[in-house]
């Protein structure tokens, strides 16, 4: 009989805990939705107070883990960015965008080994995402993984990726593989997609010196030094470098 009114109370206690716990819930998954208003609104700050005080309420509700994640990397409190969305990435370890997000934040304080970790697994659960795939190309990138970044930025294209930082991306890659005239094509093509192209001319113009054509690399040398002077310098010195020693810029310009 004991027995039965010990095991009544466990039951009745458990319950308890589910029924709080179901509430706590609730009310939980009200707060974010008023913290995502608030974001819509440009109310950063109040925002995050609001998805602070939904994980308090249930630290288990990812949605609110990942939205706290977003506005601690938007007020650059990265630490808690990456706190808040490995706790994403506890709770649900199926949700690419969690392990993604993570490699963004990480991507920021250079902590690019940790990033590559998360960008794979991102990639492994989402393997078409050109966004995806764009950001684990750009940290292979960073780690001279260079033969890999070419594959997996090519992917990334191939699943309809296309933008200036793609280009710029996978022109570096070919490049530090020694395939110039790929390089040349994906340069060029950043610089059609963004008008703050310079430092990219730059590139084109060593590029081009690489395979011998110092024609088109003045030509690139000429669109610079009517805007950034210093950065045709630069360019210039590659062109012309047997010859620093006796002509100075401002002598050909």
């Amino acid at each position: 009989m004991n027995s039965l009114i010990a095991r009544t109370v466990l039951v009745l206690a458990v319950a308890a805990i589910c029924a709080r716990a179901q509430e706590n819930r609730q009310q939980a998954v009200k707060i974010n939705n008023d913290g995502a208003a608030q974001y819509q609104l440009g109310k950063i700050d109040a925002a995050a107070g609001l998805f602070e005080r939904a994980v308090a309420l249930d630290p288990n509700l990812a949605v609110a883990q990942f939205n706290l994640g977003t506005v601690y990397h938007q007020q650059k409190q990265f630490e808690k960015a990456i706190a808040a969305f490995k706790k994403v990435t506890d709770i649900k370890p199926d949700y690419a965008l969690g392990f993604n997000q993570l490699g963004v934040v990480l991507m920021e304080l250079n902590r690019n080994k940790e990033a590559l970790a998360a960008f794979d697994t991102a990639v492994r659960l989402k393997p078409s995402d050109p966004v995806q795939l764009f950001n684990l190309g750009a940290v292979l990138v960073r780690l001279n993984k260079f033969k890999r970044a070419v594959e997996v930025l090519e992917h990334s294209k191939q699943a309809g990726g296309s933008d200036a930082q793609l280009s710029a991306q996978l022109g570096c890659a070919y490049a530090h593989t020694k395939h110039y005239e790929k390089a040349i094509e994906e340069i060029k093509k950043a610089i059609e997609l963004t008008t703050d192209n310079n430092e990219l001319r730059v590139f084109l113009g060593n590029l081009y010196m690489l395979v011998n054509n110092k024609e088109a690399a003045l030509a690139q040398h000429r669109i610079i030094e009517t805007q950034r002077p210093d950065l045709a310098q630069k360019l210039y010195q590659t062109i012309y470098s047997d010859k620093l020693l006796i002509v100075s810029y401002d002598e050909i310009k």
